[in-house]
């Protein structure tokens, strides 16, 4: 069944960016809507380039929908909370609490990919994150190994 755009109520179009496919609101409001977890991707620094996603067409003089006011297009029954997208309290997105989706306005992904550090040091980061969820894997593998071994005894 096809979404409707929370800010403009036009049918968002699915859209397809290397194999991620995102709903936007061509022709309308000019806004995307990421489903749970895909929003994630345009943070990685291996995952794929939205720059396909910043200029999608906006019809201009289109009337909004107040923010507060926007139902989320999968759960109709809820409300899309608004919130900053990063300590920097530079982007206001909204999201949904139950489907876990995010609502972007035209031209909130630029703001948020300005947002980002050099891919470099994102590399860095997420390099550094995995040495320490494998070293919590071996930690957490060895406490279980010890406490069977306790057991048996």
């Amino acid at each position: 069944m096809p979404l409707t755009c929370p800010a403009c109520m036009r049918i968002l179009c699915p859209t397809s960016v290397e194999g991620t496919t995102v709903d936007v609101c061509q022709g309308g409001c000019g806004g995307i809507w990421f489903d749970a977890h895909e929003m994630q991707q345009i943070n990685e620094p291996f995952a794929f380039s939205a720059n396909a996603l910043l200029n999608i067409q906006k019809m201009p003089g289109i009337t909004l929908v107040q923010r507060g006011k926007r139902s989320c297009p999968r759960c109709k029954d809820l409300f899309l909370m608004r919130h900053y997208f990063s300590r920097k309290k530079k982007v206001e997105i909204d999201d949904c609490p139950g489907c876990g989706g995010i609502w972007l306005d035209a031209g909130e992904l630029a703001l948020i990919r300005d947002e980002l550090p050099p891919v470099e040091d994102r590399k860095e980061e997420i390099r550094q994150r995995n040495i320490r969820l494998v070293y919590q894997y071996i930690l957490k593998i060895r406490i279980e190994s010890s406490e069977r071994q306790e057991t048996v005894q």
